[in-house]
């Protein structure tokens, strides 16, 4: 994950004053990083337009019937070549000023191969995400790889519920909304039109503390806040990025 956001930071770097763009990434830190076989996930994709620019190579491709624009660093391909990569952010909205255009979506990669990768040159995996598959490429909700439990106390709200409660049995609340008091663990601003909260009460099950908020107010890591909103299971975002327990919208309860 280290080499992807440095990979992208990179990418924004040298494209400074050329171009620009919203990124629209959900924090991907695998709950398994290799399979089995240790060779990782990844995806197989057929270049179908390659446009060459300053380090970096624009392709689209196709995958199992579908196809889309992704961003690496430069590689000398031609159209018809077959391409493997493993980890992706996605961007929405994002203006080329070098190539006058806009890309409605376009995932950036940090790394691209016309051969398979292996678990030695590609540590991190994210599932694919036209081939039926749903692999947690955010950990499940609550899980230590996720954030760190923090030591805090909260009594619920008025009406509100527990993390724990939720957690214990999160399909009894599927499509209710609920309302959760909580201190902000991690907060991340502007991530696809969204603010996106991770929320601790101080109580568990399973090994598995938190929940996950969207949310349109401005927030800062370490408020105290008591949400309400409507859950949602096994939210399926694409590109890998898929959620267990998901409240979203919620408001603030003042």
């Amino acid at each position: 994950m280290l080499s992807l956001l440095l990979t992208v930071f990179l990418f924004q770097s040298c494209i400074s004053g050329n171009d620009s763009g919203t990124a629209t990434e959900a924090k991907k830190n695998p709950e398994n990083l290799f399979s089995a076989s240790s060779v990782p996930e990844q995806h197989q994709v057929i270049a179908k337009e390659i446009i060459q620019v300053s380090n970096y190579s624009y392709i689209k491709v196709a995958e199992a019937g579908k196809e889309y624009w992704l961003a690496a660093p430069s590689i000398e391909a031609q159209t018809g070549d077959t391409l493997y990569y493993g980890s992706g952010m996605l961007m929405t909205n994002f203006e080329s000023k070098e190539l006058k255009r806009t890309f409605a979506t376009i995932l950036f990669v940090d790394r691209i191969s016309k051969t398979p990768l292996s678990a030695d040159t590609q540590p991190v995996t994210v599932s694919d995400p036209h081939a039926g598959k749903t692999t947690a490429a955010v950990p499940p909700t609550g899980s230590p790889r996720d954030t760190v439990k923090q030591s805090v106390k909260i009594e619920p709200a008025e009406n509100g519920l527990t993390i724990a409660t939720i957690l214990k049995d999160p399909k009894k609340y599927e499509g209710k909304t609920i309302r959760v008091k909580g201190r902000i663990t991690k907060y991340t601003a502007g991530v696809m039109g969204k603010n996106w909260v991770h929320v601790q009460d101080g109580s568990s099950f399973n090994n598995k503390f938190e929940l996950v908020f969207t949310t349109a107010a401005t927030l800062k890591d370490g408020d105290t806040i008591t949400f309400e909103g409507p859950v949602t299971l096994n939210k399926d975002l694409g590109f890998g990025y898929f959620f267990e327990i998901l409240i979203e919208d919620a408001k603030i309860i003042r």
